[in-house]
């Protein structure tokens, strides 16, 4: 379904207004901020095993695991940015649109019809 035209989505069996994409955005971007916390502990958990002697190698599919989520959160975060800056360039040139009709109503010459 077209972004514009979702108007509720259910979550949790109860049905919510849809969030607006600077909503999106926000919420994704958390996400991404979550995802590099837990990138970056995961590499301390790593080198903390590493000096005790430990075996690495799960904590290192988990980390893989984990930087590849995060690289999916902040590829999700370059597309909602591209839509929100698309949908602000369409408001913009709306309302440039909008502005510029109204400016050549005002600033054009009316032609009155002359009675001979």
């Amino acid at each position: 379904m077209p972004y514009a035209q979702k108007s509720r989505h259910l979550l949790n069996g109860i049905a919510r207004p849809a969030m607006s994409l600077e909503d999106d955005l926000r919420r994704v971007e958390e996400h991404v901020a979550e995802a590099r916390r837990l990138v970056q502990r995961q590499k301390g958990l790593i080198i903390r095993l590493r000096a005790v002697g430990a075996k690495t190698l799960d904590a290192q599919r988990i980390l893989w695991l984990l930087e590849s989520n995060l690289r999916r959160f902040e590829e999700h975060t370059d597309r909602l940015r591209a839509n929100v800056r698309r949908q602000k360039r369409r408001q913009n040139c709306g309302l440039f649109s909008a502005c510029k009709a109204a400016a050549a109503r005002i600033t054009s010459p009316t032609i009155t019809p002359s009675i001979i």
